[in-house]
């Protein structure tokens, strides 16, 4: 799906085959400017955001490491939008710096029906081969 690509979302793979509740689940991923290079300061932050204005209930945060970075791995639900059931969903944060500059690096995958075992294995396949590369023109 290209219709939310910009500087921000990278990219978005949806999977219509796992419609559940007239919800396609997805997957998104995006790079942000971070505000400090402090991964701890960011993702606190970042929680708290999620939590403060996104509305994310039952909030579980799990250390992890990508590429060698301290990255956090959140788990949550929020309510859904309009007609739309509740959706859960799992984000993986790395916080990576390109120079002086830190980037935040956003996987987040949600769905209505998060027991869908075809769901499960598709998200963790992703999320355990996430990789953070340096940008072509650097490398």
């Amino acid at each position: 799906m290209t219709q939310l690509d910009s500087e921000m979302v990278r990219f978005t793979l949806v999977n219509q085959s796992l419609i559940a509740d007239k919800f396609a689940p997805n997957i998104v991923i995006g790079v942000e400017r971070g505000n400090s290079a402090d991964s701890a300061a960011v993702y606190a932050h970042v929680k708290l955001l999620l939590i403060d204005m996104g509305g994310a209930t039952d909030v579980v945060e799990t250390a992890a490491t990508v590429c060698g970075m301290p990255a956090q791995k959140l788990t949550y639900r929020q309510a859904g939008m309009g007609t739309q059931a509740e959706r859960h969903l799992q984000t993986l944060h790395i916080l990576t710096n390109f120079g002086d500059t830190p980037y935040l690096i956003s996987a987040t995958a949600q769905t209505t029906a998060p027991d869908n075992p075809t769901y499960q294995r598709d998200v963790s396949t992703m999320f355990d081969g996430f990789q953070v590369l340096a940008p072509a023109s650097a490398q």
